[in-house]
């Protein structure tokens, strides 16, 4: 939800800040939902379920 949050706040940001902020989100957004894929190996769903 953050993720999709934090996109859409893009568009408030001036051209040459959307580049750069677009690419830390991506960057962000990837390597989260990574962790979430190795977590979910070890961790029970439940856990991701509360938050």
């Amino acid at each position: 939800m953050n993720a999709i949050a934090e996109r859409s706040s893009v568009s408030q940001y001036p051209p040459g800040a959307v580049t750069t902020k677009t690419i830390t989100e991506v960057t962000e957004i990837v390597a989260f939902n990574y962790w979430i894929k190795a977590s979910e190996v070890t961790l029970p769903s439940a856990d991701f379920a509360t938050g």
